[in-house]
């Protein structure tokens, strides 16, 4: 997109021009005229604010830009003036001296909050009037409230900086000379590349693992639904870092020419340097087009990219700087305000508003514009892939025909080199040697879609990568992809072929990243780039599709929440947690399966639908399934198949986490939607996994893996038993649950102590509870008894002080704890109140009260510090809070207050890897058609310390009675399902069940709204 500001007549320039000269005079301290510090700052403030004024852009930040090097020009001569007159006079001689603009500033990006950096380049580093014009020129800045970088050295410094700071060194390829002596840059950039032997190496393998470590920081793709404008992968960052490298590789190539040294190299590749123009015009000089990487229409499409990136984090700027305190901007008077170059989901409307982007053809004018940017930030990530790949080779010090590079030729003139794969180059079959030409894509030709196909079939079946030049040949061959190709036999075996293999992912990624998936399934390319504004999805929907089918095959990831110490961020995206027991599982199943290609598929098509929007996107996904079919010459029964888990692919996901699972109805529900097929149930359990998997870090923790891995195994259980004509596995009345039991009862119970216990619960308590907890639910009464018991004789009192018994166990990499506790109005809440209030999650909860008063409460819970619970004093200390709690000896609410204040992160923290969005709205559904014996009631809000406790509260509040509680947490968003009664009956009555839904969102809302008072 173009810069969104017009160009100004030249009538309009000339007179401004005429007037920034005047505000930069008044602005620049003249020597010996006093000028006061507020009237210098009020010049130049305007100054600013009539080039701001033109609005956030690219000739913006150029203009900026320029008016500070008006202003420095200003300064260096005064400095100069000055110091030439403390050494004796106008003859004095003075050392050489140059101003150079470094990063932003120095490619002409100046925004208005942004960093000035400038380096004085001196001659005589030791030198008396250095210090005096350093002062000059440094002091005013800081006087004017200019954030400013500064250094001072000489040609040697700067070299020592080179071959040792990589910030330092990049700083210095990128710097712009403003002012001062010429020869002395021109010496600098003489004796850069004269010493590049000794710097370039390093630099390039610094900036590698840097570029790496960022990369993974900020989520390692362009395609996050809320990206990183400067640091994230594909964005201003790498733009900047892919034009420093492609220049060093021209000069690496023009300083090992015969006819010329490095010296004279360097002097004339080095100014190549500074990026080219913002409106798109590629120079011939251009980097990547002087190196080979890219072509000149290619190079123009990439500076057009780094353009829009640029204008979209100016544009961020400015909303931030537009918005109310509190809301990322400042109060006025309260200074600048503190700038995030995340473009989060609500701020992408505004930026997408500021820069023309306006709906249609389906889309929002947000949709439109991060289609955009993630086109352009796919341009950017390129470019730098290439520059990265080429300079790698190059400076690696191997000779470009070394017989150490294993070298083999393929059919169809492919070739691997290394664990790489090229295409023959040119028509005399040239093999690629690794030397650098193999990575040099702009000198090559393009190739078919029936060869890029066969290339991308190799190199899943050997296990091999396709080599960036690879891609950039297939990717220009496109053009001949056709519905011919696309309906073709040979095509579609060829490709279900592919995505029947073990390991697919990274060949179909790599199909992506080369554009050819999105042009053979014109399906999957609707969605390419699409953001999604759901607040849960933490990618696009195509990179979601890719990360899914990485979920299937890879190792687990580190769940974000096991990941707590470290660095939490490589933790979350590299995978460094043990395999749980569910992992192993799914491993297996998968390596068992025989429908592969199937469950890929309907990966790749289960969103497509999203193109028309989240809401109902499942049944447009399936709408596609017919065509989809039909093109890639699919069995009836394959249809179906594909249809099926196209259809269902939420339902296990929402039952797993909205309903109860013990319940029978749960699992017959979800064997309904499987026809009774355990081959289906399969399938779509994997597919489940691996769909909520790549939502996002956090988003598929153990304890969710355990409910989804549960519904499963108890879902398939009775499938299969049933279709064996076989009775159910689970016992279901009560002599067969007392007879199950009675020989694993320890001395101190019997038989009638089961009996009397499951007389005394509920009609469903059989239905909803495993034998084995039925036991352990008897163990605990029976102390919660003796408990009482013992207090009762202690005290000589009838009443004695509310008892409680507690157990817990470590299962499923999670922590059981069941409390038995004498029933009493909003027990639950206190529980859940006193929990959170002692730093536990609750990820889960469960309550039962029996016919005698007794409730038996299950809750799964975690440490927020993630700390090992399994350390006796900490049950010790939690099981006295649990009771001060039930008997009201504490105040519930400061404890929660108190533990939030530890465990919020810090206001506008920006290191995360998925960081907390701002405040969104909680939604609440009260459902009675879910569940043939309660009232559910569905909350989505942000999740907080203490929200289960005010939830519960303000159930408790209105006399209902809480019997299980689903806590699903992930990305910062609760989904919490309540399933309740009032006297043992559904809630019903328009006027009950609009009062219920009120006091959920207020009670979900916060605790400082005031809703929750009594």
């Amino acid at each position: 997109m173009a810069d969104p500001s017009p160009e100004p007549s030249p009538s309009a320039r000339t007179g401004t021009a005429k007037l920034l000269r005047s505000l930069v005079a008044e602005a620049t301290p003249s020597t010996g005229d006093g000028a006061e510090l507020s009237c210098r700052r009020a010049a130049w403030d305007r100054a600013r604010a009539h080039v701001l004024a033109e609005g956030p852009g690219p000739r913006t930040a150029r203009a900026l830009a320029e008016l500070t090097d008006q202003l420095l020009g200003r300064l260096l001569d005064d400095a100069v003036e000055q110091a030439r007159a403390e050494a004796g006079g106008a003859s004095a001689a003075i050392p050489g001296v140059a101003l150079l603009a470094l990063g932003g500033y120095g490619r002409r990006e100046l925004l208005a909050g942004s960093d000035v950096d400038v380096c004085l380049l001196v001659a005589e580093r030791g030198a008396p009037a250095i210090e005096t014009i350093a002062q000059a020129v440094f002091t005013p800045l800081w006087d004017l409230g200019l954030r400013v970088g500064s250094s001072v050295r000489d040609v040697d410094g700067a070299l020592a900086a080179l071959r040792t700071d990589a910030s330092a060194a990049t700083a210095l390829l990128e710097g712009r000379f403003v002012i001062g002596d010429r020869d002395l840059v021109a010496r600098l950039r003489r004796a850069i590349a004269a010493d590049a032997r000794h710097w370039l190496g390093p630099f390039v393998a610094a900036k590698v693992d840097e570029t790496r470590r960022r990369h993974v920081a900020r989520g390692d793709t362009p395609r996050l639904n809320e990206p990183h404008l400067k640091e994230g992968r594909g964005f201003l960052r790498d733009d900047q870092l892919a034009r420093v490298l492609a220049a060093l590789l021209v000069l690496e190539l023009r300083a090992s020419d015969d006819d010329e040294d490095d010296a004279a190299a360097g002097d004339r590749i080095l100014a190549t340097l500074p990026p080219p123009s913002v409106e798109g015009a590629v120079l011939e000089r251009d980097p990547f087009v002087l190196s080979g990487l890219l072509r000149p229409d290619e190079a123009r499409r990439t500076a057009a990219a780094g353009a829009l990136l640029l204008a979209a984090r100016t544009c961020l700027h400015a909303v931030i700087d537009d918005e109310p305190s509190g809301e990322g901007g400042a109060a006025p008077g309260a200074g600048p305000a503190v700038r995030d170059d995340r473009l989060d989901l609500l701020r992408q409307r505004e930026v997408a508003a500021r820069l023309g982007y306006e709906a249609g053809r389906g889309r929002t004018a947000a949709e439109r514009l991060m289609r955009e940017i993630y086109r352009s930030a796919t341009l950017v990530d390129r470019a730098l892939e290439l520059a990265l790949s080429a300079i790698v080779v190059k400076t690696a010090g191997r000779p470009a025909r070394s017989r150490s590079i294993h070298r083999r030729v393929l059919h169809g003139g492919l070739v691997v080199v290394g664990r790489e794969l090229f295409f023959a180059s040119g028509r005399s079959g040239r093999i690629p040697t690794g030397g650098l030409h193999a990575a040099r894509p702009a000198e090559g030709t393009a190739v078919g879609p029936r060869e890029g196909l066969e290339a991308f079939l190799a190199a899943q079946r050997l296990g091999l990568e396709v080599s960036p030049s690879a891609l950039e040949k297939i990717r220009r061959g496109l053009a001949d992809l056709d519905d011919g190709f696309r309906h073709s036999t040979r095509s579609a075996r060829a490709f279900r072929q592919l995505l029947s293999g073990q390991t697919v992912a990274a060949t179909v990624r790599a199909m992506h990243r080369s554009g050819f998936l999105g042009e053979y399934l014109p399906e999957f390319g609707d969605v390419d780039g699409l953001v999604q504004s759901d607040g849960y999805h933490s990618f696009s929907v195509c990179e979601h599709t890719l990360r899914a089918l990485e979920a299937i095959e890879e190792a687990p990831a580190a769940r974000e929440s096991e990941a707590r110490t470290g660095d939490a961020a490589s933790a979350a995206f590299l995978g460094t947690a043990r395999p749980g027991r569910e992992d192993v599982f799914r491993r297996e199943l998968f390596g068992r399966i025989t429908q592969r290609d199937l469950l890929r598929l309907a990966l790749l098509l289960h969103d497509t639908g999203k193109v028309g929007g989240s809401a109902g996107h499942t049944v447009r996904s399936v709408a596609r399934v017919g065509p989809f079919a039909r093109r890639l010459h699919l069995e009836l029964d394959e249809e179906r198949r594909l249809r099926f888990l196209v259809e269902h692919h939420t339902l296990m996901s929402v039952l797993a986490t909205k309903r109860d699972i013990e319940a029978p109805e749960t699992s017959a529900e979800l064997s309904q939607a499987c026809a009774g097929s355990a081959d289906r149930l399969d399938l779509l359990y994997l597919l489940t996994c691996a769909d909520i998997r790549a939502a996002g870090p956090g988003a598929f923790p153990r304890w969710k893996d355990a409910l989804v891995t549960r519904l499963y195994e108890r879902t398939r259980q009775e499938m299969l038993a049933k279709s064996a004509g076989e009775p159910s596995p689970r016992p279901a009345t009560l002599e067969e649950v007392v007879a199950l039991l009675e020989p694993l009862l320890p001395a101190h119970l019997s038989a009638e102590d089961v009996r009397n216990h499951i007389v005394r619960t509920k009609r469903p308590y059989l239905l909803e509870t495993d034998p084995e907890e039925v036991l352990l639910h008897v163990e605990l009464v029976a102390a919660l008894e003796a408990r009482r018991a013992a207090a009762a004789e202690e005290s000589g009192d009838e009443a004695p002080r509310p008892a409680l018994a507690i157990s817990w166990e470590l299962a499923d990499g999670f922590e059981h704890l069941w409390v038995a506790a004498d029933d009493r109005p909003a027990l639950f809440a206190a529980l859940t109140g006193a929990l959170s209030g002692a730093g536990m999650d609750i990820l889960a909860a469960r309550a039962f009260t029996r016919s005698d008063g007794v409730a038996v409460d299950r809750f799964v819970v975690r440490a927020h510090d993630r700390a090992g619970v399994a350390d006796e004093a900490l049950w010790i200390n939690l099981e006295r809070a649990l009771t001060d709690a039930i008997a009201e000896r504490i105040d519930v609410d400061a404890l929660i207050d108190a533990q939030a204040r530890r465990v919020d992160p810090p206001s506008g923290s920006d290191d995360a890897v998925v960081p907390r969005p701002r405040p969104r709205p909680a939604r609440v559904t009260v459902r009675n058609k879910a569940s043939p014996r309660y009232t559910v009631c569905e909350v989505s809000a942000d999740d907080r310390v203490g929200l289960l406790y005010d939830l519960a509260r303000a159930l408790a509040r209105l006399d209902l009675d809480i019997h299980t509680a689903r806590i699903a947490t992930g990305t910062h968003r609760a989904e919490d399902v309540f399933y309740v009664t009032r006297d043992g009956r559904k809630v019903t009555g328009e006027r009950e069940l609009r009062e219920l839904r009120e006091r959920l969102e207020a009670a979900a809302g916060g605790r400082a709204s005031g809703a929750l008072a009594d």
